[in-house]
């Protein structure tokens, strides 16, 4: 079997296990049991190895922004990354309790912008690696989206993703690699009034 039969005939998994979770969803099926179709997806989307170590050992899904912070990204499939066992416990070492909304993300830890920015740095390498479409195997809905517009700033990369100019995975990772918006004018302001 040729190199591009193999890319298609994974792509045509691929493209079944995330209607299967489509379909699972709009029927009103189990949390439990989306949440295992989103895994399968997840893992089989990201090659069966962990995005950071590249280990095949324990692999396991991991939701990049915990369920209990944005809770209706829990299927999406921009929010899922796959750890090995080890990752995955580094990755759970702060915080992993119901977080405190009026707090700034990863004041109580758990949610780091620099681990946020890598795991969609890491994403968007195996993306390109193994030619998969982001917007259709790593999808942000638009309300995810506008999550990180509110939390970060960077308005304009939500209407470039509107325009289809980039993609939401795009999107996520130059939002989180980049400190806040707000902060980042407060320190200029503060520092350079004249220039304000």
């Amino acid at each position: 079997m040729s190199v591009a039969d193999m890319r298609i005939k994974e792509n045509d998994l691929l493209i079944r296990l995330r209607d299967r979770l489509t379909r699972a969803i709009e029927h009103g099926r189990s949390d439990r049991w989306c949440l295992a179709l989103w895994s399968r997806f997840i893992r089989a989307r990201d090659g069966y190895q962990c995005i950071v170590c590249d280990s095949d050992d324990r692999i396991e899904a991991h939701h990049v922004f915990r369920r209990t912070l944005v809770p209706r990204a829990r299927y999406e499939t921009g929010n899922g990354i796959t750890l090995c066992r080890k990752c995955h416990k580094v990755a759970h070492e702060g915080f992993n309790g119901r977080p405190d909304l009026s707090l700034p993300i990863g004041a109580q830890g758990g949610d780091d912008q620099d681990e946020i920015a890598f795991y969609y740095l890491k994403l968007l390498e195996a993306a390109e690696a193994r030619d998969l479409a982001h917007d259709e195997f790593y999808a942000f809905s638009n309300e995810m989206l506008y999550f990180f517009v509110k939390v970060q700033g960077f308005e304009q990369f939500y209407w470039r993703v509107q325009e289809k100019e980039i993609t939401g995975l795009i999107m996520a990772y130059n939002i989180w690699r980049r400190a806040p918006e707000k902060m980042t004018m407060a320190v200029l302001r503060a520092n350079l009034p004249e220039f304000f």
